[in-house]
């Protein structure tokens, strides 16, 4: 850990002030300065467990109550607690050593050199950092710190995602479960809606693509069915698909998906179906097929052919080019009429 913290040209040596044994129950359960999430963390309480505390955590006496607050540790004392410990060996900061603007970057750099922080952490951080000096010192001289560009759109929503979010969110977000591309948009939905947009993709496990494609969906579908997301997704043909217990999670995301499609563009999953019916209804060689452009975004279509030789190969392109329906087929979007 740094043993020494700057702020203003002043130097703390962290290594100078006591090492006091306290009991727990004296150490106030409220982290103000916690950059770590979520607290509780089974691999500090396995290190813990296996060596014994190695850093001890760093506190200052409360002005008024007869408590301790700690500057930095939270975890680590979450974990002794978690534990069954008792007390715990600290460095006690005099209440009047050390100022606020020191104990949140203290706080900073006894954990940023030790780990990364998730994106939750980063946004605690950066909340706690605009509370202590202008917004121009934070995106100068700390985004760079926490791996961040300098931008204000990165240091608004990464103090959304700390501040705006609930706990099982940002638990999917500091995990990796949840891409920061979903987070940004989650942010700006109504709560209800985005528990139950959040429930949904954590229910059937949709992977980081899957996510971005149905909340872009949900989105579109917001505007043009004109109900909230939450009322949407209780529309019973969306929740049999998420409850039909004869799919796997993965073949439910997929239909689930597809029917959020078809329901965005009626026109095109009305001429997705027609081909297929059209497809279905000719008679193609054995072992060969026709497959649309996705979307029917490109006038071109794919023909597979399975041949032995040249004389086959031309016989089935023959055969394919002269058989009825051929035209229909190209043609779904008339079908679909």
């Amino acid at each position: 850990m740094y043993d020494r913290c700057c702020s203003g040209g002043n130097t703390l040596n962290i290594q100078a002030y006591p090492l006091v044994t306290l009991a727990l129950d004296r150490i106030c359960e409220v982290y103000p300065f916690t950059m770590s999430f979520p607290l509780h963390s089974e691999p500090v309480k396995k290190s813990i467990c296996k060596v014994g505390l190695i850093n001890p955590p760093i506190v200052r006496k409360k002005a008024i109550e007869k408590e301790f607050e700690t500057i930095s540790g939270a975890r680590r004392i979450t974990a002794l607690r978690a534990l069954g410990y008792t007390e715990v060996a600290c460095r006690l900061v005099p209440e009047d050593g050390i100022s606020d603007l020191e104990v949140v970057l203290l706080n900073l750099f006894d954990n940023i050199t030790t780990r990364e922080f998730n994106p939750v952490e980063k946004g605690m951080a950066l909340a706690l950092l605009t509370s202590q000096m202008t917004r121009e010192e934070v995106l100068v001289s700390y985004m760079p710190v926490l791996g961040l560009p300098k931008h204000e759109p990165s240091l608004d929503l990464h103090m959304m995602i700390a501040k705006e979010l609930s706990g099982d969110i940002k638990i999917a977000i500091a995990l990796g479960r949840m891409p920061l591309q979903v987070a940004s948009e989650l942010i700006y939905l109504p709560q209800c809606d985005q528990e139950s947009v959040f429930k949904t993709i954590d229910y059937l496990m949709l992977n980081n693509n899957y996510q971005i494609q149905f909340i872009d969906l949900l989105k579109d579908m917001f505007f043009i069915a004109g109900s909230s997301i939450t009322e949407f997704l209780l529309r019973a043909n969306l929740t049999e698909i998420i409850n039909d217990k004869n799919l796997s999670n993965p073949r439910k995301a997929r239909k689930l998906m597809d029917h959020l499609r078809n329901l965005r563009n009626p026109t095109l999953a009305m001429a997705e179906k027609a081909f297929k019916e059209s497809l279905a209804s000719i008679a193609l060689p054995e072992g060969d097929t026709i497959i649309a452009p996705q979307y029917f975004e490109s006038p071109y279509y794919e023909l597979r052919v399975r041949f032995k030789d040249r004389e086959e190969l031309n016989k089935k392109l023959d055969s394919i080019a002269s058989l009825e329906g051929i035209n229909r087929l190209l043609e779904p979007w008339k079908s679909g009429e």
